[in-house]
């Protein structure tokens, strides 16, 4: 970081400078504790003032950090501060999809197919993606995928939550950050199948044909209508 940009969020007495992140990470927390929209007038004038140059669309610095679904739309840049559900209420706005309707279902799970397949990866083959996935619900992760599974499949966890929370630390802490040995913060585990069954149906449904066609999401697939 140079003498301009620390004299610069040196100058926001609500802001502290993170030393152990770069200086367009420490912009990007800024930017959400002001409500600088992406792109807006405030967000351009401030990032001319820190960088010395001046801002453009084309080079959008955080494109692709959440979540690959958001670069099929050219004129949308997300917040780097908002939570998926933000995120993606900002762009079915932008695009006219009527909430409840079923372009706008077909998009929320595919963009939660997306986030997931950013975070984890999608083949059943690979043992990292099995222990990465057992380190972020506060579990040992096993030596080998047959141990992972045992262990992913005695508990409730619901997939929606489990990718909110992952959102959530990696825009507070980065995505390489290594999470406690709790698991991720917020993250639900469920005692029993009814409390996860009564919290799925409440919003947090990830369809089952959807969740099937990936091996790695299987492992957290409960029937959540009918108790097996």
């Amino acid at each position: 970081m140079d003498d301009t940009q620390t004299r610069f969020f040196a100058g926001f007495h609500d802001y502290t400078i993170d030393d152990n992140v770069d200086s367009l990470e420490n912009f990007r927390r800024l930017s959400g504790l002001r409500n600088w929209g992406v792109g807006s007038t405030l967000w351009r004038s401030n990032w001319l003032h820190c960088f010395n140059r001046t801002y453009s669309d084309a080079q959008y610095p955080f494109r692709g950090e959440a979540s690959p679904y958001f670069d099929q739309f050219d004129n949308f840049f997300t917040n780097p501060r908002a939570s998926m559900r933000q995120q993606f209420a900002h762009l079915a706005m932008l695009m006219g999809w009527r909430v409840g309707s079923r372009q706008w279902k077909d998009q929320w799970t595919e963009y939660l197919r997306m986030e997931f397949a950013h975070n984890y990866g999608t083949s059943a083959s690979n043992l990292s993606g099995w222990q990465k996935l057992c380190e972020e619900v506060g579990e040992v992760p096993g030596n080998s995928m047959t141990q992972c599974k045992k262990t992913l499949k005695r508990l409730y966890i619901n997939i929606v939550n489990l990718l909110e929370c992952r959102h959530n630390f990696n825009k507070d802490h980065g995505e390489h950050r290594p999470v406690p040995a709790a698991g991720l913060p917020g993250l639900i585990k469920f005692s029993d199948y009814r409390s996860f069954s009564n919290y799925t149906k409440a919003g947090k449904i990830f369809p089952k044909s959807r969740a099937k066609a990936d091996g790695l999401l299987k492992a957290f697939l409960r029937e959540i209508f009918h108790h097996h």
